[in-house]
């Protein structure tokens, strides 16, 4: 038996706003061509969902420059590819200067090392205190900046 209706669901994540918005419209129109040639009504709809996360390029270096300071040279690692991660705080790089940097959590013992948000998830928790020190020095180096 054929249903009557049909429900297609996903999530769209992109690297820039003009690539998410040309994935929006290509959607539409692939959803829309395919009822036109199976003779079916089709109603796209999608959520527009997190802003896509953007670093800002002079904050990020300022970051990078504290992320030295504190932990030295070698600690800074730039990512190779960018990510398609889902994020709030894309609302906040939207409005502010910013950038969001990733902190080196893996465990001591590679074997046991899994995917963030994993239910398996094992992490170095001596990190914490690297994050939260480089959180408060970010800060204090902005600070005197602009004072």
């Amino acid at each position: 038996m054929i249903p009557e209706v049909a429900n297609v669901l996903g999530t769209l994540r992109s690297t820039s706003e003009n690539s998410r918005l040309l994935a929006h419209e290509g959607l539409n129109r692939l959803a829309t061509k395919i009822g036109e040639a199976h003779e079916m009504e089709v109603e796209f709809k999608i959520g527009e969902g997190y802003p896509v996360t953007v670093n800002e390029g002079a904050f990020t270096e300022f970051a990078a420059q504290t992320v030295r300071e504190l932990f030295g040279e070698k600690a800074y690692r730039p990512m190779r590819s960018p990510m398609m991660g889902a994020e709030d705080f894309s609302y906040l790089l939207q409005r502010f200067p910013g950038a969001m940097l990733f902190l080196g959590v893996k465990p001591d013992d590679p074997s046991l090392a899994a995917p963030c948000h994993s239910n398996r998830m094992i992490l170095n928790e001596s990190a914490m205190a690297h994050g939260a020190a480089l959180h408060a020095q970010v800060a204090r180096n902005f600070l005197a900046e602009i004072s």
